[in-house]
């Protein structure tokens, strides 16, 4: 998107500030590439896109961690959020899945960080 109306757009007080992941999948799917060519995966033009946000998600952090400050990194970030939720649609990965091991990561990062009691009121399922 030319990030001038990326900027217009995020400066309107009619947009949402919260997500509707059902209206969002419902458009995921309906924007999927059906069309399978010589044996490549459904969505597969799609899962070119996914690569495609990720290498320009690294510029943009790249760029930010040099000192550059640009509405471009939350332009990037939200890309990558859907590109990942077009992944999970197409690869078949379900959301209670992908919840699960976001919890079993994070319970390890804060196995690991965790020094004080308060700190440990964090775990998100009981240690063994």
């Amino acid at each position: 998107m030319d990030l001038e109306l990326f900027s217009k757009e995020m400066a309107r007080e009619d947009v949402p500030k919260d997500v509707d992941w059902k209206k969002i999948d419902k458009c995921i799917h309906l924007s999927i590439d059906k069309r399978v060519e010589k044996g490549l995966p459904w969505g597969h033009k799609n899962l070119i896109n996914v690569s495609s946000e990720l290498a320009e998600l690294n510029v943009a952090l790249t760029k930010y961690m040099l000192g550059e400050r640009s509405i471009n990194l939350l332009e990037e970030i939200a890309d990558v959020t859907c590109a990942l939720r077009y992944l999970s649609i197409i690869v078949g990965i379900h959301e209670e899945e992908l919840a699960k091991a976001i919890n079993v990561k994070m319970q390890r990062e804060i196995k690991r960080i965790a020094t004080t009691d308060e700190e440990r009121k964090l775990l998100l399922y009981p240690m063994e």
